[in-house]
């Protein structure tokens, strides 16, 4: 299994800075929320390596979240252990994930909210990309909702960034995983218009 950190006063810190960083360069609105306890997976759309630092800074008052990142963001030392601060352990993309779906099941069931991006890699913005069936199939095998999250922004200093938080839903356990991640980003997408 990955090594995720899980104590939380190095991400309360790191989130921190981030709120900080974040709020001083952007204006902020979030509209909707997270579950506050429970296991919950939380799909955000991707397009920029500053996703997860602004969604742990946004979110640091309610929990940590935990994210999957691709492998090569941990091949360096000092940025591995920047990523493992906030939260988040490596996935092999293309192998279908194991040991990492493997971590993201144990941390649900401890009752923790995984960060999962659909689409599997950035994509830009007004694009869709294609989309990977890892989080929909931890929702089904951890019995467990998921929540869809739009981040809007160009990231471009002092604009606006918009994070929505749609309402937690279970996957449709009858229907093919294919299936149901073309949902969850349909649901993602109409939260970006």
């Amino acid at each position: 299994m990955a090594n995720v950190q899980r104590g939380v006063s190095v991400y309360r810190i790191a989130s921190l800075l981030c709120l900080i960083w974040f709020r001083s360069l952007y204006r902020i609105r979030v509209e909707g929320e997270m579950p506050a306890s429970g296991g919950v997976i939380i799909c955000p759309n991707h397009q920029s390596l500053f996703d997860p630092p602004l969604l742990a800074a946004i979110t640091r008052k309610n929990r940590q979240l935990y994210f999957m990142g691709k492998a090569e963001l941990f091949q360096w030392k000092l940025f591995g252990a920047i990523w493992r601060s906030f939260g988040a352990f490596p996935v092999q993309r293309g192998r279908g994930g194991g040991s990492a779906m493997n971590e993201a099941l144990s941390l649900l069931k401890e009752g923790k909210a995984v960060g999962v991006f659909p689409q599997g890699t950035r994509v830009k913005r007004g694009e869709r990309g294609s989309v990977k069936t890892g989080a929909v199939r931890l929702s089904v095998d951890g019995n467990v909702p998921i929540v869809p999250v739009s981040i809007k922004t160009s990231y471009r200093f002092f604009s606006s960034i918009v994070i929505r938080f749609g309402k937690p839903y279970y996957p449709n356990p009858l229907e093919t995983p294919r299936r149901n991640a073309n949902v969850l980003m349909n649901k993602i997408q109409r939260m970006l218009e």
